[in-house]
């Protein structure tokens, strides 16, 4: 007769059957590729061996596209990023866009009797901006100005024009002969605004106005019968 006794543990060390160590999956996925090759496949080229691996027109190609990229990138940034453009100055004021000089007489000697005086005058548009006389006028209610040629006349930027300013006695009572700074009131027009502006031209100007007043006048005076 036989009988089953307890199982007696084994010592230590001494299992017929070890397990083997389980290797716990990484929880972060596969290992990421090298530029030589793939985690756990020496045998796989990595990035550089497939950039490598491709044929020179092919890399020559996809160098240049990505620099076409590039430059495009960097210009609309540029352009996107740029400040906005400062408005332009505006012109400056009318008076100060022109000269007005005085160029001398004209046909004074024949006038003396018809009373009508043709004096030149020089407008310069001397900025960047074309300037219109819209009108000149005298003070003196005994005298009338026509212009030749009839205002509005417009200056272009830098050029210069002549206008003859004939000036017409209508009496000689209440001239001031001895005129000493005669003025020309002058409308000027831009883009920017209108102006009355008042030129005086000096002596020259004086001295022609004076001498044509004063030789109109006394011829006047001199047909008028005198009454005992």
């Amino acid at each position: 007769m036989s009988g089953i006794g307890p199982v007696e543990p084994a010592a230590p060390g001494s299992d017929p059957h070890p397990l083997a160590p389980v290797t716990e999956a990484s929880a972060e996925g596969p290992a990421p590729e090298t530029l030589t090759g793939r985690a756990g496949d020496p045998d796989s080229p990595g990035v550089y061996g497939r950039w490598a691996a491709l044929p020179r027109r092919t890399r020559r190609i996809a160098l240049a596209l990505t620099g076409v990229v590039a430059a495009i990138t960097v210009g609309c940034y540029l352009l996107l990023n740029q400040p906005a453009p400062s408005a332009p100055p505006p012109p400056p004021w009318p008076a100060q866009a022109v000269e007005v000089s005085y160029a001398g007489t004209t046909g004074l000697r024949g006038a003396a009797d018809e009373g009508v005086f043709a004096f030149r005058i020089r407008v310069s548009a001397i900025r960047n901006t074309a300037v219109t006389v819209d009108n000149i006028t005298q003070p003196y209610p005994a005298l009338t100005l026509t212009t030749s040629p009839r205002t509005p006349i417009t200056v272009r930027s830098g050029a210069s024009r002549q206008l003859i300013v004939r000036i017409s006695v209508r009496r000689c009572s209440g001239i001031p002969l001895g005129v000493e700074l005669p003025p020309l009131d002058i409308t000027l027009r831009n883009t920017r605004a209108i102006q009355d502006q008042t030129f005086l031209f000096g002596d020259a100007y004086a001295n022609d106005l004076s001498t044509a007043l004063r030789a109109h006048c006394s011829a006047h005076r001199s047909r008028v019968p005198h009454t005992p």
